[in-house]
């Protein structure tokens, strides 16, 4: 893995608000153009990351949260044998770094899966600001739920099945809540890393996979899923159908 990137002296990108592609999904809608301002004074910068290159490390001091820009990450732990695990992953247009409110040290390392790009909000800031724009409190909260829900919407005690058929219907859902289709999915993350996440290994990842595919459930090209009949595959997830 890649030292952590210095935020201080990273690759910075000019980062305007109003003219992002994802404003309707990091910022709540109906914002006017003098919240927006406001909203725009505390985004200290965009900082470019590279494939492997950690933003942040598990224990480092709490300062801000980050928006997704282009690209995906993961967040990953370390099990007490030394381990990596990973637990999740965040999309363009989604937060990371809620974690590490309570505690003010990230509880997980946060790795770029491919060159990516994300805004830094330093937190005090976005409080204050909060403060002044209701809807940007609430969008807050909305999102650190979301959050909350992503991580845990994978059981490890359901089947293999279950599983990666959740774990494909969580991209599936967020992917919509970003105004993307729903049944193209993009798996910008590896094979071995999805396995980490669900507590399986690679072969079975593959094995699953190829399952689906033969049952018309899904179609592969590589990286790229497409979701041919989204009801049976919410029936696998439930554990309806094997």
């Amino acid at each position: 893995m890649k030292k952590p990137i210095n935020t201080q002296h990273g690759q910075h990108c000019a980062t305007t608000c109003e003219h992002c592609a994802l404003v309707d999904i990091c910022l709540p809608v109906g914002l006017s153009a003098e919240d927006l301002v406001t909203i725009e004074s505390v985004v200290q910068k965009s900082i470019a990351v590279k494939s492997g290159e950690a933003i942040v490390q598990a224990g480092q001091h709490f300062k801000s949260v980050f928006a997704v820009k282009s690209g995906s990450f993961k967040s990953t732990a370390h099990t007490q044998l030394g381990k990596e695990q990973v637990v999740g992953f965040s999309l363009a247009g989604e937060m990371f770094g809620f974690d590490a409110i309570a505690s003010q040290r990230y509880a997980f390392s946060v790795i770029a899966l491919e060159d990516s790009l994300v805004c830094e909000l330093p937190f005090s800031d976005i409080l204050t600001v909060a403060a002044q724009v209701p809807k940007l409190q609430t969008h807050l909260f909305v999102t650190m739920s979301q959050n909350l829900n992503s991580m845990q919407a994978i059981g490890l005690q359901s089947t293999a099945d279950e599983r990666l058929a959740n774990f494909l219907l969580n991209l599936s859902a967020r992917l919509a809540r970003r105004g993307m289709s729903a049944t193209q999915i993009h798996l910008s993350m590896p094979r071995q890393d999805i396995a980490n996440c669900l507590g399986l290994a690679t072969e079975t990842i593959s094995r699953l996979l190829t399952k689906l595919q033969k049952k018309s459930v899904i179609k592969i090209d590589g990286r790229d899923i497409l979701i041919l009949d989204l009801r049976l595959l919410q029936k696998i997830s439930c554990g309806e159908v094997v």
